[in-house]
């Protein structure tokens, strides 16, 4: 009988430990991160929303491009939004120029992200 009643109070002990963990831990923490996620998506949301010192369009005048605006080269293909040839020359490269391939294998990292089959 003696047993029983130190594993219930053993078993009461455990589950009062659990509970004070999960509110005095937990719980705080858990609020400071959702605090967080909710600054941080009130900043996105600020940040997306246009000037308002912004010129209007007018309807069929042109924008001009930004000074920082990839200009794509007709023909040229696109990767990750940056023409081939600018995304090719921003990184060290190594050429390669056989009978079955051609291209560059990037140094940063050695990807094989420009290689052709010559055949």
């Amino acid at each position: 009988m003696k047993n029983n009643q130190n594993v219930i109070i053993a078993i009461a002990l455990s589950f009062l430990v659990i509970v004070g963990w999960q509110f005095f831990i937990i719980g705080p923490k858990l609020e400071a991160e959702r605090l967080r996620i909710e600054s941080q998506r009130q900043a996105e949301t600020a940040a997306q929303t246009p000037a308002p010192s912004a010129p209007a369009a007018t309807p069929g005048v042109p924008v001009p491009p930004a000074a920082d605006a990839a200009v794509p080269v007709p023909g040229a293909a696109i990767v990750g939004g940056v023409p081939r040839d600018m995304a090719l020359a921003k990184t060290e490269r190594v050429k390669i120029d056989t009978p079955s391939l051609m291209g560059s294998i990037n140094l940063t990292g050695g990807r094989l992200d420009d290689l052709l089959l010559a055949d």
